[in-house]
This record gives structure tokens, sequence and C-alpha cells, in this order.
């Protein structure tokens, strides 16, 4: 069973994974124009939800704290393409839940994301190496959120590392390709039959086989 953010099935003997969203990629930019991008909504139709999205809005602020030293092309609603794929990076903020679309959508226009919440990693398929096509910025508080950032900035090698493999790697997030629908069948065949395991290789540096 493929589960919604890890959410266990009630039968103990089910073999479940966790989601992918299906993404809606930009087009590749040929040159990217900002360093950031967030293209998403600052509240929600659910009453006494909105709380949730608080996230969302100190990053909008606390980046437009240092607009002479950041350049953001949207943060907030607007629309998605190009703004995202002309982006360096693209924060992953957490809304009504941890996870969201918006980090394939990332990943698939050609954009490094960076993760807000420790909580976001828990809810994706464990078999994905994140930290090798993505950053993490603290939001605990404005202080070392810009700390984060300012660290991010500084390392221009790092970046065209990171970005390389978000490139490398897009086919994993792709449902447009095999690769997903293949690593599902694979990590089943393993929790199956681990005694078939051969020291299988793979083409994608972020897919960790067991």
């Amino acid at each position: 069973m493929i589960t919604f953010e890890d959410r266990k099935s009630n039968l103990p003997d089910r073999i479940s994974f966790s989601s992918y969203y299906v993404g809606k990629p930009c087009p590749l930019s040929p040159g990217k124009t900002h360093d950031f991008a967030m293209v998403a909504r600052f509240n929600t139709s659910w009453v006494g939800h909105n709380h949730l999205f608080q996230n969302r809005r100190d990053i909008c602020e606390w980046l437009g704290s240092r607009e002479d030293v950041y350049s953001v092309s949207t943060c907030g609603s607007g629309k998605q393409c190009p703004t995202l794929s002309n982006a360096r990076f693209g924060f992953h903020a957490r809304g009504d839940t941890f996870g969201a679309s918006r980090l394939i959508d990332t990943l698939l226009s050609g954009t490094v994301p960076i993760f807000t919440l420790q909580e976001q990693y828990d809810v994706l398929p464990k078999w994905i190496d994140w930290d090798r096509i993505s950053y993490f910025a603290d939001v605990s508080n404005k202080s070392v959120f810009l700390s984060s950032i300012d660290s991010i900035l500084g390392d221009p090698s790092r970046y065209e590392q990171k970005l390389q493999s978000v490139l490398d790697n897009r086919d994993l997030f792709d449902w447009h390709t095999h690769a997903p629908f293949d690593t599902y069948m694979y990590m089943l065949q393993c929790r199956l039959w681990p005694e078939l395991r051969r020291n299988v290789t793979s083409r994608y540096s972020a897919l960790m086989l067991p």
C-alpha cells in the first residue's frame, strides 16, 4: 500500500510505503535570475488551521527584511512558471500537513529545494538521500533562519553540486518516466524477498538501494 505521508494501516501485516506527490514541472530555465522563490498560499479555508501556515508567512517576512541582500522572485501567491525554474532555491514549507507537492514541483523544475522542518523528512520515502539534492534552513526564529540562508548562499560550489544532483535525479520524481514505479516495485521486492538482493546498482546517485 502506498500511503499519504507515511500513514500506517490498521492491519499490522500490510506493507506500506510513503507516497510521492505528483509534481507539476516548469520548463528548465537556461539561467537563474533570482536566489529564492516560494509560490504558496498563506491561509487555508479550514477553520482553526491558519496557524499551520505561519512558517510560510515568516519566511517571506524574514526574506523581505533583507531585500537588499536576497533576490526573491515570488514569495506568496503567484504563477509557478517560470518563477520556480528561474530561482536557484525553492522553499519547502509546511501547510496543512508537513508534506507538499511543492517539493516535487521544485525538483522537477531544476531548482534546489530548501526544507524548513525536520518532520518533513519523516513523511517522505526513506530510499532518497535528501541531503544530496536539498538544503535545510531552520525556521525556529528569524536569527537562525537568516544564518542558515547566509550559509547556503556563501558556498556556491556546494550549490552547483546539489543542482547537478537535482538534474541527474529528476526522473526519480517524474511519473512520466518509469523510475518512480520501478523504484517502488524494487522496494516491495526487497521487503517480500530480501534474499534476492544482489548488489544492485543504480544510475541515480540520490537513490539509496537496500
